[in-house]
C-alpha cells in the first residue's frame, strides 16, 4: 500500500460507524469487485436525467408553478 492509501484508511476508520461502510463501498467497484450489485436510479433520478435535457432547449417551469409545488407540500 501506498502511504496516501494508508493515511485514507485510517483517517476513514475513524470515522463515525456506517462512513467506513460507505467508503468501502464507493472504493469497491475501483478494485474490481463486479460481482457486487450495481446501483440502480430510482425514479427520481431518471427524472432528472430527462430535466437536463430541456435546459438546452429553454424548457423551464413557471415561477407559479414552483409555486403550487410549495403549495402542496405545505412550504
Amino acid at each position: 500500500m501506498t502511504d496516501l492509501l494508508d493515511r485514507a484508511i485510517a483517517r476513514v476508520g475513524a470515522s463515525p460507524a456506517a462512513q467506513p461502510d460507505d467508503a468501502a463501498r464507493m472504493r469497491l467497484p475501483f478494485a474490481g469487485a463486479a460481482d457486487d450489485p450495481v446501483y440502480q436510479l430510482t425514479p427520481e433520478a431518471t427524472d432528472l436525467t430527462a430535466s437536463n435535457t430541456e435546459v438546452p432547449r429553454g424548457e423551464f417551469v413557471t415561477d407559479d408553478q414552483i409555486r403550487a409545488i410549495w403549495m402542496k407540500h405545505g412550504l
